[in-house]
């Protein structure tokens, strides 16, 4: 009796987002710059609870100019104190496990050498140990909101504090990370399909296309076909993977059986 030899041709794995498992006022923000918002406390108190609040104005900067104390009546001008003109995060896709980045153009008058203090905070309580550009991806989890303030200091002293908008932590999408198998010779294929999803979400498999007889298993995603021995050519499978915020990640891959 002759052996039959069976290859597997892969597709590429198709990324499927569903509307409802992104945060929209999220996806907006990532796009490009980062929006500043406000804080209802004076920045000069570390004992704070948050930005609890959005809408009203950063304080201003000191004065330009100061009496001279030794004529009385001459007006000298005084160091420009620096400041933040825009921010951006350094990758937009952002969600657990993955770190946030901020990238700060700075301006001072003067040509100063600007340095920055980052003041981070997750659900309104400040990481007091967390003072750089960088938010480390275990710090938060999804539906968390976030929010950081940047202050400016250059040679003489501190500038004004640009007050970051706060953003929630986005649902991640599942993500394929295995293929299945490029050949066999037995009478049955079985696939058990791996996937990373970072938040940890409950996931559901189905089989959206695929042979007369293939099954898969809701829960463990494992794909089972026993081979008719007269089926021949090529077969198209694909499956979808789910997670609880409707999320979905497709694998797809084709079957080619042949004497």
């Amino acid at each position: 009796m002759a052996k039959r030899s069976i290859w597997l041709l892969l597709l590429l794995p198709l990324l499927i987002l569903d509307g409802c498992g992104r945060d929209e006022g999220h996806a907006g923000k990532t796009a490009s710059q980062i929006a500043e918002g406000q804080a209802l406390v004076k920045p000069a108190e570390r004992n704070l609870a948050g930005p609890a609040g959005l809408d009203l104005q950063p304080r201003k900067g000191p004065a330009r100019e100061s009496r001279d104390q030794q004529s009385g009546n001459s007006l000298k001008k005084v160091n420009s104190p620096p400041k933040v003109v825009a921010t951006a995060f350094a990758d937009p896709a952002i969600h657990r496990g993955v770190d946030i980045e901020i990238v700060t153009d700075t301006e001072d008058a003067e040509g100063d050498q600007v340095s920055l203090l980052f003041r981070w905070f997750v659900n309104g309580k400040e990481l007091l140990e967390q003072n750089q550009a960088v938010l480390p991806g275990d710090k938060f989890r999804k539906g968390d909101r976030i929010a950081v303030w940047i202050v400016p200091f250059d040679q003489t002293g501190q500038g004004k504090i640009f007050y970051g908008a706060e953003f929630s932590i986005p649902n991640a999408l599942p993500t394929f990370i295995s293929a299945p198998p490029n050949a066999f010779k037995t009478k049955e294929f079985t696939y058990s399909p791996k996937v990373l999803d970072p938040d940890g979400d409950q996931l559901t498999f189905a089989l959206d296309s695929g042979p007369p007889g293939m099954t898969i298993a809701p829960v463990t995603g494992e794909l089972r076909w026993p081979i008719d021995p007269a089926t021949r050519g090529e077969q198209q499978v694909r499956i979808a993977v789910t997670d609880t915020d409707g999320a979905t990640a497709v694998q797809e891959f084709i079957l080619n059986l042949s004497n």
